[in-house]
C-alpha cells in the first residue's frame, strides 16, 4: 500500500502521452462485443468463459460484469456505493471504477472474450514490457470490458454531460493472469445516492479501484480510491503511462507492474546454459534514457555491458561459465543526467548443467552424425535471435590441451536465413565431440554474442577409426588409478525407482522424459530404458551408472549396452563435458563403433576384446551387497507410516515437525489444513498442504506447497523456482525433478533429493491435497509428528472425525474396495477424488515397500575371453544363465543352462572360447574368392603333427622306464580359469587353458 501511495504521488513527474480511447483494446459491436441493455445497478448474466482464469490463487470459469464498474467471479455486485476493502462473503472482484453508473442516462457497457491473434499479440507485448520477468509470456486468452461514456445516477441535465470512459482487460496464459485498467476521460466520481452532487458527480463516497479476494482479509486498492483524488486517476499510472495501470493478479497478493524505487532486481529467465549466449532481461529500478549499465557474474572476472530495452528493463547476454549452480549477478547503474553515485543491484541466476538444458538447435537424424552433408532446425523466434533476419552457424569442436577441455569454434557457415529455422550444410571436423551454435548477426559492443545451442554430441566413426581411438584411450587410461565409486546398484528397476537417496535418474536416460524426447533418450545406452547414477561424486570424484532393460533387470554391460563405472561424475570437471569425453565417448568407440558388422571382414584383430578391455578400466555395474532404503508415508486425511513401519491416522491441523536428525542438521516440517470442497465449504478432515526441509548450510530451505492454479509451487530460500528451461533444477545441496503425469491431468509429481544426507521426498499433489513419501537410508534419521512450539495451531477449534465413527456406503465400497484409508477418506470428506488419490498413493506405497527389500542374488558370473554369460533375470534368485561365444569364437567344452539357487550358481565347469585363425576365417568367409586348398593344408599338417607328437611321447616313455624303473607314476591333470595376464596379453583362450601339473611320489 505504501508503494502504491508513493507511485501515485510521483507519477506526475514522469509524464508521457496519456491514454486515449484509440489506445484502448478495440471495443464495440463491430468487433463482436456484447452490449448490456441500458440499466441502473444491473449486471450481466453469469458469463461462462472458455479458459480458466486465475485470480487470488483460485481458478474461475465464469464471471459477471457489473454496470457499476466491477467484474466479479462468484456473486454479482448490486451495491451502487462502493464498500471499503477488504470485503468478505465471497465478494471476489476487481473494480476499475466502482461507482453508481446509470446507463439509462447515457453511455454503454460492452464486453467480450477473445483469442484473436492480434489481440493476444498486443496483450503479450504489454505484459512483457510491464513485467520484464515474464519476458517469454504468451497470452492465450483475453477478456475486455469497456464502460463507454457512462453517466452517473441522479445526474441533472448538465450533470449527465459528465461522462467516464474506462476499460478493464483480463489476460492469462492459463497459469498467470494480469489486469490492465485503461482510463481516458474521468469526469465524475459519485452518484447522488452515494452523496454526490447532481450537477458534477463529485463529493459523497467516491469510486473505488482495486482488487478484493472475498475473504475479508486480502485486497489491494489503487491509491486515491474513495477519496476526491480518484477523479485524476486518468493522470496517474504505475507503468509510466498516465491513464494506465497494470497488475499481476493470479497469486495471493497483487503485484504492480512497471519499475520500482526499491532497488530490487528481477532476472528473467532465472536459469540458462553453461555455454552462455542467453538473452537476460533485468528489471526493477526505474530507468532513465541515458543510464549506463554494467553487469558482473560471480566467477567471471570480466565486466560486461548491458543495454536499455525500454523504460522498465534492460538486457544482457550471458558469457560462457566455468561451473554450474546458483551465482550472484551484480549490476551497476550509472546515471549521466543525475548527480548521484552509481547504484549497485544484486540478483541471482542459475547456470544449468548442459544435460539439463533444452536444446534449441535440433540435429536431424542425430544417431548418424558424421562428416558430410547434415541438416538442422532451430527455434527462430527466441529472444536471442530477435531482430536477426540472418544468422551464423558455428561448429564448436571439443579439444584437449594440457589436460584441459574446451570447445573452440572450428568453422562457421555465415549468413543463413532465419525465417524458416532450418538449413543443410557440410559438416567436417577432425575431433570426436562437437556442439552447434546458431548465433545472431546483430552485434553489440562489450556484449557476448547471443545465440542458442545444440546438445553435446559424438561424431560417428568408422570401425577402423573407432578401434584406433579405443586403443589410444586404453593405453592412456591404463596409467590412471582404478575407478571405484563404492556404491552397488539397485538390483531391479523397481528398486531403482524407489531409491532416490543413493541414486537419482540419469538425465541422459530415464523413463520420465521418454514421452517428450524419446529420440534423445538413452541414445548412448541403447539397450536401456532407465538408468540411475549417484547424486554426488564419490570420494575419488567418480560415478556409477546403473541401467535397466525393458524387462526391468540390471544390465550387464558385458552383454548389452548399459551402465559402467565413470571416472567423472557429470557435475565434475567441465560439467557434463568431462564425463562425456572421458567416459561416454570411449565406451561408444570401444563397445559400439569398433565392433564389425556381420558383413565386415576387415577387422582381423580381436575387436571384442577392445570392449572387454574398456570394461576392465570402467567396470560393469553390479548390485552385489545393495541395501534398499526405508520408506515412510503421509497421505489422505492424514494417514501415516513412519520410517520404522508403524502406521496410524493423525487428524491434527497445524504445522508439525516431520522428519529430523538428532543433531538437528536435518529439519523438516509439514502443514495440515482443513479441507475445502469446491464451493468453499469445510469438511471435517485435514490434509497436507505444504512441506519444507533444510539440511545444515548445504541445501538452503526448500518448500513445496499447494497452489490452486499451478497445483504446486516450489520455493528455494523463499524464491519461487520457475521450471521453464528444464524440468530438473540442480542446486547446491538439493535437486528437484518434476516427474511426468498423465497428459490430461492437472496433478503434479516431483522428487526433492537432498545430496548431503541420505533422504529424499517423493511428493504427489492435486490442487486439493498433497501426499508425501519420504525415502531414507541410515538410522540417524527419525520421524516424529508433533506441533512446532514456535508455530500456532492453524485451526484450534477443529474437531476431527475418527475411524470408529465412519459408515460405509455402497458407493464408498465400489470406489475403495477393502482399502481402509480410502474408505475413511471418502466417508469423512464425501469427495471421490480425494478417496481415489488416497487409494492410488496407498497402492504405490505398498509397491514401493515390496521393492525396498533385500533380494537374494548370486555372485557375478566370471568374465571369459571371447564369450559372455546371458541370464534371464540378472543375478537374481531363480535366474538361469547360458554361456555363449561371440562371433569369430568357438566354444571349447560344453555349455548348459545353470540356475541361481539359494544365492549360488549351479556348477558350470570349465568353459572357454577359441578364437578362429584370422587368415583362415577370412578365406572361409570370402564369398568371392573361395579357396579349396585350405582343408588340404590343415589335413596334411595335422597328420604330420600327430606323428611327431606320438614319437615324442614314445621316446619320453621309454626314457622314463629306464630311469625310474620300479617306481609307480601318478599323473594328475588340472585346469585353471583364464588368467588376467593372459587376457591382457591377448593370448588365445586355448593356450591359457593349458596348465598341466604332474605330481610324482616315490614308491615306499
Amino acid at each position: 500500500m505504501l508503494w502504491l501511495l508513493f507511485l501515485f504521488g510521483i507519477s506526475c513527474l514522469v509524464f508521457v502521452d496519456t491514454v486515449r480511447v484509440s489506445d484502448f483494446y478495440p471495443f464495440g459491436e463491430d468487433v463482436g462485443d456484447t452490449t448490456m441493455p441500458a440499466n441502473d445497478d444491473g449486471s450481466s448474466p453469469n458469463i461462462s468463459i472458455s479458459a480458466k482464469f486465475p485470480f487470488f490463487n483460485h481458478q474461475h470459469d465464469q464471471l459477471i460484469v457489473s454496470t457499476n464498474g466491477a467484474i466479479s467471479f462468484l456473486t454479482p455486485v448490486p451495491e451502487y456505493t462502493p464498500d471499503p476493502f477488504p470485503l468478505d462473503g465471497d465478494r471476489r472482484l476487481l473494480t476499475p471504477f466502482w461507482a453508481d453508473v446509470d446507463t439509462t442516462k447515457g453511455g454503454h457497457v460492452r464486453y467480450r472474450e477473445t483469442t484473436d491473434p492480434n489481440i493476444l499479440d498486443k496483450a503479450s507485448h504489454e505484459i512483457k514490457a510491464y513485467f520484464p520477468d515474464f519476458s517469454r509470456f504468451h497470452a492465450a486468452w483475453v477478456f475486455i470490458a469497456t464502460w463507454d461514456n457512462v453517466a452517473f445516477f441522479g445526474c441533472s441535465s448538465s450533470g449527465c454531460l459528465k461522462q467516464n470512459t474506462f476499460q478493464a482487460v483480463l489476460i492469462t496464459n492459463g497459469q498467470h493472469s494480469f489486469a490492465i485498467f485503461n482510463y481516458a476521460n474521468i469526469e465524475w466520481t459519485t452518484g447522488t445516492e452515494s452523496g454526490g452532487d447532481e450537477n458534477n458527480g463529485l463529493g459523497g463516497t467516491p469510486a473505488q479501484a482495486g482488487f478484493n479476494a472475498g475473504d475479508g482479509k486480502v485486497f489491494d486498492a489503487v491509491n486515491g480510491s474513495q477519496t476526491p483524488d480518484i477523479i485524476t486517476i486518468n493522470e496517474k499510472t504505475n507503468v509510466n503511462v498516465p491513464g494506465k495501470f497494470v497488475f499481476r493478479i493470479d497469486s495471493s497478493k497483487v503485484i504492480t507492474g512497471g519499475c520500482n524505487t526499491k532497488g530490487t532486481m528481477i532476472i528473467s529467465p532465472r536459469s540458462g546454459p553453461l555455454f552462455g549466449g542467453q538473452h537476460l532481461t533485468l528489471s526493477g529500478p526505474c530507468i532513465d534514457q541515458y543510464d549506463v549499465f554494467k553487469v558482473r557474474f560471480s566467477g567471471i572476472g570480466k565486466t560486461l555491458t548491458c543495454e536499455k530495452k525500454n523504460q522498465y528493463s534492460f538486457y544482457c547476454i550471458t558469457p560462457r561459465f566455468d561451473n554450474t549452480g546458483k551465482i550472484t549477478v551484480q549490476v551497476s547503474l550509472h546515471s549521466k543526467t543525475k548527480r548521484m553515485s552509481d547504484t549497485y543491484l544484486n540478483g541471482y541466476y542459475t547456470v544449468l548443467n548442459p544435460v539439463f538444458c533444452k536444446a534449441n538447435v535440433i540435429r536431424n537424424d542425430p544417431d548418424n552424425w558424421k562428416n558430410g552433408s547434415q541438416s538442422i532446425s532451430w527455434k527462430n523466434n527466441v529472444p536471442e535471435l530477435e531482430n536477426s533476419s540472418t544468422v551464423d552457424l558455428e561448429v564448436h569442436a571439443l579439444k584437449e590441451k594440457n589436460g584441459k577441455l574446451d570447445f573452440e569454434c572450428s568453422n562457421t557457415v555465415a549468413n543463413i536465413s532465419n525465417s524458416i529455422g532450418t538449413t543443410n550444410f557440410n559438416f567436417n571436423i577432425t575431433q570426436q565431440v562437437a556442439l552447434l551454435k546458431i548465433k545472431s548477426r546483430v552485434k553489440r559492443r562489450g556484449m557476448p554474442s547471443p545465440g542458442i545451442w545444440s546438445d553435446v554430441f559424438l561424431i560417428s566413426q568408422s570401425g577402423e577409426e573407432a578401434r584406433q581411438i579405443c586403443k589410444n584411450w586404453i593405453n592412456s587410461e591404463s596409467s590412471f588409478p582404478a575407478v571405484d565409486p563404492g556404491e552397488p546398484c539397485p538390483c531391479t528397476i523397481q528398486q531403482a525407482r524407489v531409491d532416490y537417496v543413493k541414486y537419482q535418474p540419469d538425465p541422459d536416460c530415464n523413463m520420465f522424459q521418454k514421452e517428450s524426447n524419446e529420440k534423445a533418450n538413452c541414445r548412448y545406452r541403447r539397450d536401456a530404458q532407465h538408468c540411475v547414477r549417484l547424486p554426488r561424486p564419490s570420494k575419488d570424484g567418480s560415478d556409477n551408472v546403473c541401467c535397466y532393460n525393458t524387462n526391468g533387470n540390471l544390465i550387464d554391460s558385458r552383454v548389452e549396452e548399459g551402465g559402467t563405472y565413470q571416472r567423472y561424475h557429470y557435475g565434475e570437471g567441465v560439467p557434463y563435458v568431462s564425463n562425456f569425453y572421458y567416459d561416454v565417448m570411449p565406451f561408444l568407440q570401444c563397445c559400439r563403433f569398433s565392433q564389425p558388422s556381420a558383413n565386415d571382414t576387415s577387422a582381423k584383430e580381436d575387436t571384442y576384446s577392445l570392449c572387454q578391455n574398456y570394461l576392465k578400466l570402467r567396470n560393469y555395474s553390479s548390485c552385489q551387497n545393495y541395501e534398499p532404503p526405508r520408506l515412510a508415508r503421509t497421505s489422505g486425511d492424514p494417514h501415516m507410516t513412519t520410517l520404522d513401519g508403524f502406521s496410524y491416522t493423525f487428524n491434527g491441523a497445524g504445522e508439525f515437525v516431520y522428519i529430523y536428525t538428532e543433531d538437528e542438521l536435518l529439519k523438516s516440517q509439514i502443514r495440515f489444513e482443513q479441507l475445502r470442497k469446491d464451493d468453499g465449504s469445510f469438511v471435517p478432515a485435514t490434509v497436507a498442504t505444504a512441506v519444507v526441509m533444510e539440511y545444515g548450510n548445504s541445501s538452503g530451505r526448500l518448500e513445496v506447497r499447494l497452489n490452486s492454479i499451478r497445483t504446486v509451487d516450489v520455493l528455494h530460500n523463499s524464491e519461487l523456482l520457475v521450471f521453464e528451461e528444464s524440468n530438473w533444477m540442480d542446486l547446491n545441496g538439493v535437486s528437484i525433478l518434476l516427474l511426468p503425469t498423465e497428459s490430461n491431468s492437472s496433478d503434479a509429481s516431483l522428487m526433492v533429493m537432498l545430496k548431503d544426507i541420505k533422504i529424499s521426498f517423493n511428493i504427489q499433489a492435486s490442487k486439493r491435497i498433497m501426499n508425501v513419501l519420504p525415502i531414507a537410508h541410515g538410522d540417524e534419521i527419525k520421524g516424529l509428528y508433533m506441533n512446532c512450539r514456535s508455530q500456532v495451531i492453524l485451526l484450534p477449534s477443529f474437531r476431527p472425525v475418527f475411524e470408529s465413527s465412519v459408515s460405509v456406503t455402497e458407493e464408498v465400497r465400489a470406489v475403495c474396495g477393502e482399502d481402509k484409508d480410502c474408505i475413511f477418506d471418502f466417508s469423512v470428506t464425501g469427495l471421490r477424488d480425494v478417496a481415489e488419490q488416497s487409494r492410488t498413493f496407498q497402492k504405490q506405497f505398498q509397491e514401493s515397500q515390496q521393492a525396498a527389500v533385500i533380494v537374494i542374488t548370486c555372485d557375478d558370473l566370471p568374465t571369459v575371453a571371447g564369450g559372455v554369460w546371458k541370464s534371464t533375470n540378472g543375478n537374481l534368485e531363480n535366474s538361469s544363465a547360458v554361456f555363449i561365444c561371440r562371433d569369430r569364437y568357438s566354444l571349447s567344452g560344453s555349455s548348459r543352462n545353470i540356475t541361481c539357487k539359494n544365492g549360488y550358481w549351479e556348477p558350470y565347469g570349465n568353459i572357454s572360447c577359441l578364437r578362429h585363425d584370422s587368415v583362415v576365417k577370412d578365406q572361409q568367409t570370402n564369398a568371392t574368392t573361395p579357396s579349396t586348398n585350405v582343408p588340404v593344408y590343415i589335413g596334411v599338417g595335422g597328420a604330420l603333427l600327430c606323428i611327431f607328437i606320438f614319437c615324442v611321447i614314445l621316446f619320453i616313455s621309454m626314457m622314463k622306464k629306464r630311469r625310474f624303473k620300479g617306481l609307480n607314476i601318478h599323473t594328475g591333470v588340472g585346469t585353471s580359469k583364464i588368467t588376467q595376464d593372459a587376457q591382457e596379453e591377448g593370448l588365445s583362450a586355448e593356450l591359457s587353458q593349458m596348465n598341466v601339473n604332474k605330481s610324482m611320489s616315490p614308491a615306499r
